[in-house]
């Protein structure tokens, strides 16, 4: 972000801090918690119904939306305008206007929101993202209704449920990612909390939501208990509203995985307990073994394996 935005967020916030207290200054504080709930739905509502920013502006416009600015500025994000010019054009409007108060603030957290929408970010993000601007007392009172407000948390617990509880990994016996993607199964499944926390600081977040995707929900469910619940809840929603992925592109970041799994283990950095399944997969991922295809046969005996069916997963 440009430095003249974080220099006028400063300035904005001491400008609020010597206004009055009274009935005029509770509506502005309510009116930019309207804006705020705002930003994070229009976020949700593009990820969740796969609408164009264009779109979603339309119908702001339509239903005579209280947001001043979020039309307009999604307006120009239909336009393929770039984050810097996005951001250029946004300031040097801020300054002509000469925007004080709470209504600077107000420009600069929907422009802020808008800049977030426009790179993917996800809402929890856009969300954290816009928090921070906040003046203390409006953050705590956003704060406080969110936790009082249990429908949304009910409805991404109950996502995140659904996301550990998938069946088995989406691979038959025969398919080409099976050994991989088993291997990599059952040693997250093998390992102590420890362990697993370790792991997660040598994968970036886009990679381990393609290699969630050929997880069982045991493995997931280890993943998802040994990071916050916020960062699980993202992860589930992202794997909720994300593309499909082709299985080639699966396996290969699968295979990264195991070769980062293999280098902490070998360097004593993670522990894992061994299992005659987990003995079994190394020994054909590795080849170490010739007999590649009796070793299959005893994996089938040894796994119930559920098919996703299909090229996309």
């Amino acid at each position: 972000m440009n430095e003249l935005f974080y220099t006028e967020l400063s300035r904005i916030s001491e400008d609020i801090s010597h206004i009055k207290e009274g009935d005029e200054k509770d509506l502005k504080k309510k009116y930019v918690l309207l804006i705020f709930r705002s930003i994070i739905e229009t976020s949700s509502r593009i990820r969740r119904e796969g609408l164009s920013p264009a779109e979603v502006s339309v119908m702001m416009k339509i239903s005579g939306s209280d947001h001043k600015y979020l039309p307009e500025m999604l307006d120009m994000l239909a336009e393929d305008m770039t984050p810097d010019l996005f951001e250029d054009i946004c300031m040097t409007r801020y300054y002509s206007e000469g925007y004080t108060g709470y209504e600077a603030l107000i420009f600069l957290i929907s422009m802020r929101g808008v800049m977030a929408i426009s790179q993917s970010d996800n809402p929890y993000v856009v969300e954290d993202k816009l928090i921070a601007m906040l003046p203390e007392d409006i953050r705590k009172e956003y704060e406080d209704s969110a936790s009082e407000d249990g429908n949304m948390a009910g409805l991404y617990d109950k996502r995140l449920i659904d996301k550990q509880c998938e069946g088995e990994i989406p691979f038959k016996p025969s398919d080409r990612g099976y050994i991989v993607a088993k291997l990599a199964d059952c040693a997250i499944r093998g390992m102590d909390d420890t362990s697993v926390r370790v792991l997660l600081e040598y994968i970036d977040h886009k990679d381990l939501l393609i290699c969630m995707r050929g997880m069982s929900g045991v493995a997931r469910k280890k993943i998802f208990d040994n990071q916050s619940s916020r960062l699980s809840l993202m992860i589930a929603d992202d794997m909720e509203h994300c593309e499909p992925v082709a299985v080639t592109e699966v396996v290969s970041e699968l295979d990264k995985l195991v070769g980062t799994m293999t280098r902490l283990m070998d360097n004593g950095i993670v522990g894992y307990q061994e299992s005659e399944a987990l003995n079994l997969i190394y020994e054909i991922y590795s080849g170490e073994t010739e007999d590649i295809t009796e070793k299959k046969m005893q994996l089938k005996e040894v796994f119930n394996e559920y098919s996703a069916g299909g090229r996309m997963i």
